[in-house]
């Protein structure tokens, strides 16, 4: 029996462009802070950075020196 092709998924983080996340800085930024969202931000087309709460950021291993 053929295998039905796996449906399309979303990313698991809404991606903004930089100027649109810029525009709507403030309520992101309570967004992640208060409510736990995560972005994912891009430019051009191509993932660049993220903005999470410190919470998260804080669970991530440190940079390497």
């Amino acid at each position: 029996m053929a295998k039905a092709p796996a449906a399309h998924k979303p990313p698991p983080y809404p991606e903004l462009t930089v100027d649109s996340a810029r525009r709507d800085l403030a309520e992101l930024v309570n967004q992640a802070g208060y409510g736990g969202a995560r972005f994912i931000l891009t430019r051009r087309g191509k993932r660049i950075a993220a903005l999470v709460s410190i919470d998260d950021l804080e669970r991530l291993p440190a940079p390497a020196a």
